[in-house]
Formats: C-alpha cells, sequence, structure tokens
C-alpha cells in the first residue's frame, strides 16, 4: 500500500484495500482536493528526472540469460527477468557476484535457491534408492546362489517292487469286480 495514496474510505471497507482508486464521487472532498480529505494523485508528486528507473543511484536492466550481464557496468543493478529459470537464475546470480553487480529482485534467487536444493535432494535419493535396490539384488542373488537345489529321491529297488506290487493289486480289484 502506498504510503501517501489511499482510496477514499479505506479505513471505512476493506474490500479496497492496497490500491489507489480515483475518486469520482459528486460531493467527494478528495476530488475536489479540499484539506485534510487525504492526498490525491498528481503529476507533481513525480520523482526527479535525474532518479527515475534508478535502484540506489544505478541504472537497472532487465537479464535474461548470462550474456546481458556484460551490458551493465561495474556496481550496476540489474532485474531478472520473470520468465528465466531457477537454474538459469544460479548461473546469473554466479556471474554477477564475479563482476560485482547487484541484483534487484533477490526474492527471485532465494526461490532459485530453494528449488534447487530440493532438485539436488531428489537426485541424491533418487541414488540412494539405486544403491539400495542393487543390494538387494546382489544379497538375493547370493542367496540363490547358495541355496541348494532340492534333492531327487533316488527309487531304491525296493521301492519299486512294492509300488509295481501295489499297482498290480490295484488292478486284480478292478477286474473281479466287473
Amino acid at each position: 500500500m502506498s504510503k501517501r495514496f489511499k482510496a477514499q474510505d479505506h479505513f471505512r471497507y476493506k474490500r479496497l484495500g492496497k490500491r489507489w482508486r480515483r475518486p469520482v464521487g459528486w460531493q467527494s472532498k478528495l476530488r475536489i482536493g479540499k484539506g485534510g480529505s487525504g492526498m490525491s494523485v498528481s503529476i507533481g508528486y513525480r520523482s526527479p528526472v535525474v532518479s527515475r528507473g534508478k535502484t540506489g543511484g544505478a541504472t537497472v536492466v532487465n537479464v535474461y540469460n548470462v550474456d546481458d550481464l556484460s551490458k551493465i557496468g561495474s556496481n550496476g543493478a540489474c532485474r531478472i527477468a520473470a520468465g528465466v529459470g531457477a537454474m538459469k537464475t544460479k548461473l546469473i546470480q554466479a556471474k554477477a557476484k564475479e563482476m560485482s553487480i547487484r541484483i534487484v529482485n533477490m526474492k527471485k534467487i532465494r526461490r532459485a535457491d530453494k528449488i534447487s536444493g530440493a532438485i539436488e535432494k531428489r537426485r541424491t535419493d533418487k541414488v540412494k534408492e539405486k544403491k539400495k535396490e542393487a543390494e538387494k539384488k546382489a544379497i538375493e542373488k547370493k542367496a540363490a546362489e547358495a541355496k541348494p537345489e532340492p534333492k531327487t529321491e533316488v527309487k531304491t529297488e525296493e521301492k519299486a517292487v512294492s509300488e509295481a506290487e501295489e499297482k498290480n493289486a490295484g488292478n486284480s480289484k478292478a477286474g473281479g469286480q466287473s
């Protein structure tokens, strides 16, 4: 919210919020410019020509990539464009620090730091998961190799003879009933 210019009755209605709205009412004292009713936006409040478009005495230049920093002199100021992503912002920040150029929108830098930290964390987590999976597979493989194969039973002659007798006994019973 502007410290000077507030919408008429801003204290009465919350919905007016932080914006300036020009008063248009027929009886509006703020529109007429009656004393004590508040300040109205007018050309006389404009900043001097020398200081327009500057921050801290330095002209601010929009930067879209690392090459744009070469347009700015040393001890200049830059504003990283809104369309620039987090990774490119980090590169611009490093180059600006090297060239001693001040970045005006540090909020974007903080956001880029946060995003790149999250990306780095995801990468390390992914690497850890892959290592764990590889270890599991190695353990399973060792367990499979160490596990003895099931023994096949060797039929002895006695078992073979007894099985043959059981078959014959079963066939003879079946034959007698029919």
